[in-house]
């Protein structure tokens, strides 16, 4: 399976998913709406002052409006990997997190990528009702997103949290 980033245009949204790319073809996410984790990432992206500055409540589980075409994120699960043990169901998972800082200024859109860093990294415990052993921040990657005449950061994160 390859982890990448796609967008969808059939319902003039944008989107963020897993993919599977053997036959060129890129599949639709299952998910919808916030899952739980998703719940500790919006709330704890809503509570930083610069994300607020910049983009409001314009942060949107997996896809967002194609009309809504100013500074907004967007956040997904990527894939979730059970803590496997010998004696039990998993007791921690490690779930991977996609989140897409766009923005028409490309100084803006960094701006923007450093606060969602800086408001996920390295946080803990009981957030949005999850309880979050840690999230860490993986890798981060910018380019230009041509449909939306816009610069695009995606950040990667790790939140290891109880199942």
């Amino acid at each position: 399976m390859k982890h990448s980033l796609w967008k969808s245009w059939e319902q003039n949204t944008i989107s963020i998913g897993l993919s599977l790319k053997t036959d060129g073809h890129i599949s639709r996410s299952p998910l919808q709406g916030r899952t739980m984790i998703g719940n500790s990432i919006y709330a704890l992206l809503m509570a930083n002052p610069v994300v607020d500055t910049y983009v409001s409540d314009r942060i949107y589980p997996v896809q967002a409006p194609q009309r809504d075409m100013g500074n907004l994120i967007i956040y997904g699960i990527a894939g979730t990997k059970p803590e496997e043990t010998k004696q039990g169901p998993s007791k921690e998972d490690w779930v991977m997190v996609d989140i897409v800082v766009y923005s028409k200024d490309y100084d803006e859109m960094h701006t923007i990528a450093k606060a969602v860093r800086e408001a996920l990294d390295y946080q803990n415990g009981t957030i949005a009702g999850n309880e979050i052993s840690n999230i860490v921040f993986e890798d981060y990657s910018d380019s230009w997103q041509t449909d939306r005449e816009c610069y695009e950061g995606l950040l990667q994160f790790t939140v290891i949290s109880k199942p």
